[in-house]
């Protein structure tokens, strides 16, 4: 069994693992998302996608370990990972990384979300990076809403009026800030797996 880097109990009472994405998760993600509605697509692509090729899926799991930090949120069954949500970011520049993330339907509203959003802003902090940006459909309201929760601001973006940029400060990577970030993310009724 992968390497969890934590544990928790979603809003309905089910329990979740976050690990790091890896190349070998290509067919059970690539099943995931083909099984996302017509919406959930558009919301992470800003288009309609009919079918996730296996391209696709292998720029999503093959990553750049230097420029890049991934994360498969699963389902534990039986021994079997079943993936509900992933997230990502990229660095742009030595201080400035952009964000994804997607959450199956079935599991949107369970606070899921939020649990990558504050991993995702832990490890770009740890890595040094100063600042956060992440591009989203202006109609993706419990997206925006999520984003401002955790610190966000919504902005006008160079995509036009259907488009918001979100743009948040990282906190320094100091010992204080890091255990800080760590209780957030593993301390809300979850906990870190060694």
């Amino acid at each position: 069994m992968a390497e969890y880097l934590s544990k928790w109990r979603t809003k309905n009472g089910a329990d979740l693992v976050m690990r790091l994405m890896r190349p070998e998760d290509a067919q059970r993600v690539k099943l995931a998302l083909n099984q996302l509605s017509p919406e959930s697509r558009r919301h992470r692509y800003f288009r309609a996608v009919a079918d996730f090729s296996d391209e696709m899926v292998a720029e999503l799991v093959d990553i750049d370990p230097v420029k890049q930090w991934a994360v498969l949120v699963v389902q534990v069954e039986k021994g079997i990972e079943i993936p509900v949500a992933g997230g990502r970011f990229v660095a742009e520049s030595d201080t400035i990384c952009e964000f994804s993330l997607l959450v199956d339907d079935r599991w949107q509203g369970q606070g899921v979300g939020e649990h990558i959003l504050l991993a995702l802003i832990g490890e770009a902090s740890h890595r040094g990076l100063t600042k956060m940006t992440g591009y989203v459909l202006s109609e993706n309201s419990s997206m925006i809403a999520l984003a401002r929760t955790i610190g966000f601001q919504v902005n006008e973006s160079e995509e036009g009026e259907s488009v918001k940029r979100l743009v948040r400060d990282l906190p320094r990577p100091t010992a204080g800030n890091l255990a800080r970030l760590a209780r957030i993310v593993f301390g809300r009724g979850g906990k870190t797996i060694a």
